[in-house]
């Protein structure tokens, strides 16, 4: 019937309805390991490192021209859990996951001493606000959309989007 974590685009709103508001931002960062500090103002000034990119992920179209122009400094796994032990292991460089992601893979994947070495630099490669769709073709979806787009203005506006926001954010989601 739908899908979450989609881009408002005009290939997408002729195919579905989509939520009028994001529902969150999403803030894609590298991770690195903490006895490695990677610099970087543009994209271009990591054509030195290894990046591991996961398989199937669209990343914004933010690496297209460096993989264009410098394909040896990519690689590709079937998960980003591999990337983050790949990582661990100084088989990678930096590894490109939305900052909650990555935490949350970290927390759950890796002992504390893995974890004390891998480390989420401040600084973004990229925002995402994510939407939810549901297909223009399924009956019904219409009225479903505009009942979301009404309740999440109203979770919004009373304060407690903000608060479950905030607790993700503290529980590393």
């Amino acid at each position: 019937d739908g899908a979450i974590e989609w881009a408002d685009t005009p290939e997408h709103l002729a195919s579905h309805f989509v939520s009028s508001q994001p529902l969150s931002e999403q803030r894609w960062v590298f991770f690195h390991r903490r006895d490695t500090a990677v610099p970087w103002q543009q994209l271009e000034d990591l054509q030195q490192q290894r990046i591991g990119l996961t398989i199937g992920y669209a990343y914004s179209d933010v690496f297209k021209p460096l993989q264009a122009k410098y394909p040896a400094m990519f690689s590709e796994a079937p998960s980003d859990l591999l990337n983050l032990k790949k990582l661990l292991h100084r088989r990678l460089d930096l590894v490109p996951l939305e900052r909650g992601v990555g935490h949350y893979l970290l927390r759950t994947a890796f002992s504390p001493q893995e974890q004390a070495q891998i480390v989420a630099q401040e600084q973004a490669i990229s925002l995402f606000y994510p939407h939810l769709l549901l297909s223009r073709s399924v009956a019904g979806n219409e009225q479903r959309m505009q009942h979301f787009d009404q309740g999440l203005a109203r979770l919004k506006a009373s304060g407690r989007y903000r608060a479950m926001m905030a607790a993700c954010a503290a529980e590393g989601l």
